[in-house]
């Protein structure tokens, strides 16, 4: 291959964060190449406050575009931990690490950045795959937003599906300057409202408020046309806003643009090529919940990836095809990852109602565990002051077990610790390794279909069990556990199995989320005693498990008990510490 500069013909369609971004870095690498932005809305026409960066991000940017890195992110206001408010509580855990930027300071350097480095930048522009603009294009890439039309003419060759989530938000910003990312949980008659609020500037901060979709209409925030284009703001729920979040706001006030409610939509895709030289990027690709997956950090990494597949291909290392290739086979896996992540949080907030009947110091280890991916260890090495509190509030001492705790079930029957041992069905007990008193029950997991219940007993009849499958759907939980209602109430406990399997034989995301639900429900709403399946789980996810409130035991092989009992500790593991939590996991 030669290493001569091609005159490659780069269109990108959509003037945000990721298009913009991608031309400045396109023709920095390649000044020869020629590329043009096409953006339907005026340049000073952008939506939303504040744009956030945990510390993984920011360094991951640094270290790919470190030339235009500080020049970015020096307006950017940064702040170390997340703060929780509920019930005249409030609880401060640190060691995470954030930055926001005001989105309009972001779009403008990055415009001025890609106008620089010579890219064409055109407004008010419309484009579609029919258009004579792009007619001698060597790459068009679609980054035109989670609304993309591209995506939608293409659904079925990309393999597009769009979720919808049943809780409301709305974005607003305020006047009031937060000390760093704030979560306020507040109730009322109408029902459980939350605030997500975190300062992006020395005059002003994000605030978005969620709720679920009863409490909503139950406050009449259902007024406000959504059909309408895109401009006004719905003022009536500004001002409800502010009358409930009033004590935290102090003297602030909330600021609207085009700020109305709005249902989150997972966007995702299987494939991100259209065709040999047209690809999707950012929110036109891929959404995540903006409790865990930022879409602006997400297609500027699908940009520094995409400038460097094209950067080879304009050098001749590759072709095009291959390059758009290489860069959908990069960034994928991570991508798949955060919307994995997302997901389980997504479902909090779409229940949180729920858990804020728990203690608050419970409530917030149950917050900031929500994703599934930070147990004991990882809490202990951001803050361990703040688990120090947490635990010594639940248990009475920061260093208590969490498994290693009695437990009596309704019947009376009591458990030495918080592990049920899974012997092979049919078989009695399976070694010796799991201690005389630890319960023990044949494992039917394999027996019993998603959706049905079983009936078994703990030790040969000590205590009645109800063993059930969970749908493979989580929304399937709610009409099934109804159903079941007469069967599981007459045990003592609950063993819940989830359904279905990923590729690598384990439970897959939605089915593990579903499972959960079903505990949730039984522990939460009809204080049933329950004990989630989890096979291959560690000590240090077990204990999350149980010290968050999500499941009261945990069933498992004979022969691991000894091994999570043994684990049982609070000191973080010399592998674990190299994996410092980030954003993406806790927030």
């Amino acid at each position: 291959m030669n290493e001569e500069v091609t005159d490659v013909k780069v269109r990108i369609i959509g003037g945000g964060p990721g298009g913009l971004y991608l031309a400045a870095l396109v023709r920095e690498a390649v000044p020869q190449a020629d590329v043009v932005v096409f953006e339907r809305n005026r340049p000073d026409e952008t939506y939303g406050f504040g744009v956030v960066f945990s510390q993984p991000t920011l360094r991951h940017l640094r270290e790919h575009d470190h030339a235009g890195f500080e020049r970015l992110f020096s307006p950017a206001v940064r702040w170390p931990g997340i703060d929780i408010h509920i019930g005249g509580r409030s609880w401060r855990c640190g060691g995470h690490g954030f930055a926001a930027i005001e989105r309009r300071l972001l779009l403008a350097e990055l415009a001025e950045r890609a106008r620089r480095a010579g890219a064409e930048l055109r407004y008010e522009t419309t484009v579609d795959p029919g258009s004579a603009e792009l007619a001698d294009a060597d790459v068009v890439v679609v980054a035109n937003g989670a609304n993309s039309a591209w995506r939608t003419t293409y659904a079925g060759q990309l393999g597009a599906t769009v979720d919808t989530a049943t809780a409301k938000f709305i974005w607003f910003g305020t006047t009031h300057v937060f000390d760093g990312m704030t979560f306020l949980f507040e109730e009322n008659e109408h029902g459980w409202f939350a605030a997500h609020a975190y300062p992006y500037s020395p005059e002003r901060s994000t605030f978005v408020v969620e709720t679920d979709h009863a409490s909503w209409r139950a406050a009449g925030l259902d007024g406000f046309d959504t059909e309408q284009p895109p401009g006004p703001s719905d003022a009536v729920s500004a001002a409800y806003a502010e009358r409930l979040f009033a004590r935290h706001l102090g003297s602030g006030r909330l600021v609207v643009n085009n700020s109305r409610w709005a249902s989150f939509r997972t966007v995702r895709t299987g494939r991100w090529i259209i065709d040999d030289r047209t690809v999707l990027l950012g929110d036109a690709a891929h959404t995540a919940h903006f409790s865990v997956g930022s879409g602006t950090k997400m297609a500027m990494e699908d940009a520094l990836s995409l400038a460097g597949h094209l950067t080879a291909a304009a050098t001749g290392h590759i072709s095009v095809g291959a390059a758009l290739h290489a860069y959908q086979a990069d960034r994928q896996p991570e991508v798949r990852r955060i919307q994995d992540a997302a997901r389980p949080s997504l479902s909090w907030w779409e229940h949180f109602g729920e858990y804020a009947t728990l203690p608050p110091a419970q409530f917030a280890l149950h917050f900031l565990t929500r994703s599934g991916r930070v147990g004991r260890h990882r809490l202990q090495r951001s803050d361990p002051e703040f688990l120090g509190d947490v635990l010594t509030e639940l248990l009475g001492d920061a260093d208590a077990a969490a498994l290693n705790r009695p437990l009596t079930l309704h019947s009376g029957h009591p458990l030495p610790h918080r592990l049920v041992a899974l012997d092979p069905a049919g078989g009695g007990r399976a070694s010796a390794n799991s201690d005389d008193a630890t319960p023990h029950l044949a494992d039917l997991g394999s027996s019993i279909a998603p959706g049905h219940v079983a009936h078994s007993s703990v030790d040969g009849g000590a205590a009645r069990v109800a063993w059930c499958c969970a749908p493979a759907d989580p929304a399937a939980v709610p009409a099934f556990v109804e159903a079941q209602t007469s069967a599981l109430l007459s045990a003592d406990l609950i063993v819940v199995e989830a359904a279905d399997a990923d590729e690598s034989g384990g439970p897959g995301v939605d089915a593990q989320l579903a499972q959960q639900r079903v505990a949730e429900i039984l522990r939460l709403r009809l204080g049933r005693t329950v004990a989630l399946v989890r096979r291959d789980i560690t000590a240090d996810d077990a204990a999350a498990l149980v010290l968050a409130g999500r499941t009261d035991l945990i069933a498992v092989p004979t022969l691991r008990v000894a091994e999570l009992l043994a684990d049982d500790t609070g000191d973080a593991s010399p592998a674990a510490a190299l994996t410092p939590p980030t954003r993406d996991e806790v927030r």
